[in-house]
């Protein structure tokens, strides 16, 4: 109850300071320590300072930031995702394809997972004209029609 209580008075704290949605916070059970409540605020504090500096433009810094995510928790999909993307904006496609590979692996089960893997891919290829991305991608995008329609 205490944990519950916490965590609306932090989503109201955040909402007032960074005016946009904070939708995609995770709620925490009961059951989780106040150990793991301060891991998981940490990184959602990341986070959130991650998509301003994304929102800013600021993409190195915003790399910075999701690395330091993964430092903490190595299994936040949400990260790798972010990283997938910064990643491929400034070129490093080879640290972009792997982060949205380790996405997968961490959450194999998501559909939206595969299909952002697969834009990895894409880019991927427009920036270094390598085929085989082609073909990754288009296995990703296969996979996640495949997950989606399993969960229907």
């Amino acid at each position: 109850m205490a944990l519950e209580s916490k965590l609306r008075d932090l989503e109201r704290a955040q909402h007032r300071s960074l005016c946009f949605p904070i939708s995609h916070l995770v709620r925490l059970p009961p059951s989780i320590s106040s150990r793991s409540y301060a891991v998981m605020s940490e990184i959602l504090d990341l986070e959130n300072q991650a998509d301003l500096l994304r929102s800013a433009g600021k993409t190195e810094e915003e790399i910075a930031c999701l690395e330091r995510i993964l430092a903490i928790d190595e299994s936040f999909a949400r990260a790798h995702l972010a990283l997938a993307v910064a990643y491929g904006k400034v070129g490093r496609f080879d640290a972009s394809v792997a982060h949205g590979e380790r996405a997968c692996q961490v959450e194999p089960n998501d559909a939206f997972n595969f299909t952002a893997l697969s834009v990895a891919y894409q880019r991927a290829f427009a920036g270094t004209n390598d085929v085989s991305f082609i073909r990754k991608a288009e296995d990703a995008r296969d996979l996640a029609q495949r997950i989606r329609s399993a969960a229907r």
